[in-house]
């Protein structure tokens, strides 16, 4: 198993433990791949190069705190710069897809919850175990 793999199930191991000790009411999607048109290019061009592409390392649904993205990288002292520059790029496209998805594939009072949540504060980090 390649090192990023290892480290994401460690810490989805660590996720899951946290959750059944201490109770926390949460959703959690796993290395989820997607690729959705920008937002602000979908109505001037049908380019595929217009596309926002990545995979979200994690997505929590919280109760209380509403979505969580997480991005894991491992890092070495010569790399953890690079990594996590790479990884902070990777949680505006995890926003952006978001962002697409609420606007694309919601409707009603979902939709109207879900536009609420992102203009919340917004919860994104970069994990370097």
């Amino acid at each position: 198993m390649k090192r990023g793999n290892l480290l994401r199930k460690k810490f989805f191991d660590l996720l899951h433990e946290f959750g059944n000790c201490q109770d926390e009411q949460m959703f959690v999607v796993h290395s989820y791949n997607f690729k959705e048109k920008i937002s602000a290019l979908m109505k001037q061009t049908k380019d595929l190069r217009n596309f926002v592409k990545g995979e979200h390392d994690f997505v929590l649904v919280h109760r209380q705190y509403g979505i969580i993205f997480l991005q894991v990288k491992g890092a070495t002292k010569s790399t953890e710069r690079n990594q996590f520059a790479s990884a902070r790029k990777q949680l505006d496209k995890d926003m952006e897809s978001l962002i697409h998805f609420t606007a694309n594939s919601l409707k009603g009072e979902l939709k109207k919850k879900m536009k609420e949540e992102m203009f919340r504060e917004q919860h994104k980090y970069v994990v370097m175990p």
